[in-house]
């Protein structure tokens, strides 16, 4: 049944046994660290769970509901799907093919359909390097595309219905007809449960609860996944624990978190909880290269980045990850070397265009501080592991001068100070002075332990 899920086992297993035995729980918690496997197999189970007639815990696959879940189950009419609408989505080529209506034959029409959309601003699709339907690709919405105006917060039928209009008109102009359909699936048909940023009362209330009022208007039960459900304000946590407490019959309901602590103690009672592990940086490296299509050269290091992610590796674009790779490792020179002037340039030149949004900004010094981060954990790994540290490339020079410069308490330290600029970052803090405290006040710190 989860035969498209790597690595955990162990949680499978478990949920495979207890839909086999029919010992199916009205709430369940599936959570761990991001991109691990969660959401695919929520909607694996979903699959199973919306399928009239399934045998041993395995779905039919010819049933009404099989078939309208054999691709994308969100198009589903009894699974109800919350996401945030500006997070990156993966698909299987494939899938998202057959939904468009293309052969199989028909890739580079595919391909080409993702690039019109993203031409008319869209989104920003990134295709895998690599052939086959068995390929992963990804994309992400805009925001011009599915809001009103450019601060709002609540998707708006009517700019998806615009956007939809605009690609017709487009298609009139020669475009490939199957862009339409595409974009029905990309923004029309998977709008009811989206929010940006936070889960608010009113979708509780309003989409889950009125939808969980009428039976399922197809298959046995009704389905709900509620992704990242830390995300749930406090008052829209309330609101659900209503109904955790006297779920409708035949209602299952599944949280994704990596964050669980940030739900209520009295949800997480309420919840058969499932937690998924990291996977193993070889498994990641191996997905990366036979569906995604990057270079063996290339494979290995982003892996290592992931840090057990697949999820994560998934959505790393090779060429700005080696940019962002370059600026952290001349950062770290400047930092060895205590070039104040060179760090401040290099600072600049990382966080992109002056006339970039904040958000951008912000997401671009987060992003640096990652890969800071990432520099770090390597060269205490070639510290400790020699030269031959798996993941870690003899060209990787950030890392060697790293190593070579500093003890483990000193790459201790630095870890430390990069993790603090990262939390004032994500709180809002000035990008600009956070970072130049971090490696100011590292500098002072390494003063002091010299005296």
């Amino acid at each position: 049944m989860f035969s498209s899920i790597f690595g955990q086992d162990r949680v499978l297993q478990s949920l495979d046994r207890s839909i086999a035995e029919g010992r199916v729980a009205n709430t369940y918690l599936f959570a761990g660290p991001a991109g691990v496997g969660k959401r695919t197999t929520a909607f694996d189970m979903a699959r199973v769970l919306l399928c009239e007639s399934p045998g041993n815990g395995i779905a039919c696959g010819s049933c009404p509901s099989c078939k309208r879940t054999a691709h994308f189950p969100e198009i589903h009419p009894s699974l109800l799907v919350f996401r945030d609408v500006l997070v990156p989505s993966a698909v299987v080529r494939g899938e998202i093919m057959h939904v468009a209506g293309y052969e199989e034959g028909q890739q580079a029409q595919y391909l080409d359909a993702m690039a019109a959309l993203s031409e008319l601003g869209l989104i920003q699709f990134s295709p895998s390097a690599g052939q086959g339907l068995g390929q992963v690709d990804c994309y992400e919405r805009t925001q011009a595309a599915v809001f009103e105006r450019a601060d709002s917060k609540v998707v708006s039928i009517a700019a998806i219905d615009r956007t939809i209009d605009l690609i017709q008109k487009e298609t009139r102009r020669g475009v490939d007809p199957h862009v339409i359909r595409l974009a029905e699936h990309i923004f029309r048909n998977t709008t009811e449960g989206l929010y940006q940023g936070t889960i608010k009362i009113w979708a509780i209330r309003n989409v889950l609860q009125q939808r969980l009022a009428t039976g399922p208007l197809l298959g046995p039960r009704h389905i709900c996944i509620i992704d990242d459900a830390h995300k749930m304000q406090e008052p829209a946590q309330n609101c659900l624990l209503k109904t955790l407490e006297e779920p409708p019959l035949g209602t299952v309901i599944i949280l994704v978190s990596e964050n669980p602590s940030a739900l209520l103690p009295t949800i997480l009672s309420r919840c058969q909880l499932a937690n998924f592990e990291r996977l193993p940086t070889d498994s990641i490296e191996r997905f990366l290269t036979e569906r995604r299509g990057l270079a063996r050269d290339i494979a290995p290091i982003i892996a290592s980045f992931a840090a057990g992610s697949l999820g994560r590796a998934i959505l790393v674009d090779p060429d700005e990850f080696l940019r962002r790779r370059t600026a952290a490792s001349s950062i770290v020179d400047c930092v060895i070397g205590r070039k104040i002037e060179a760090l401040f340039s290099v600072l600049d030149g990382a966080l992109g265009d002056a006339a970039s949004s904040r958000a951008k900004q912000r997401q671009s010094a987060l992003e640096l501080l990652d890969m800071l981060s990432v520099l770090v954990r390597d060269a205490m790994v070639r510290k400790e592991g020699g030269e031959n540290a798996k993941g870690i490339s003899p060209s990787d020079a950030g890392v060697i001068s790293l190593s070579d410069a500093y003890g483990v308490s000193m790459l201790l330290r630095l870890d430390q100070a990069v993790r603090q600029a990262r939390e004032k970052i994500a709180g809002n803090a000035n990008i600009r002075l956070a970072l130049e405290a971090m490696v100011l006040g590292y500098w002072l710190k390494t003063a002091k332990s010299r005296a």
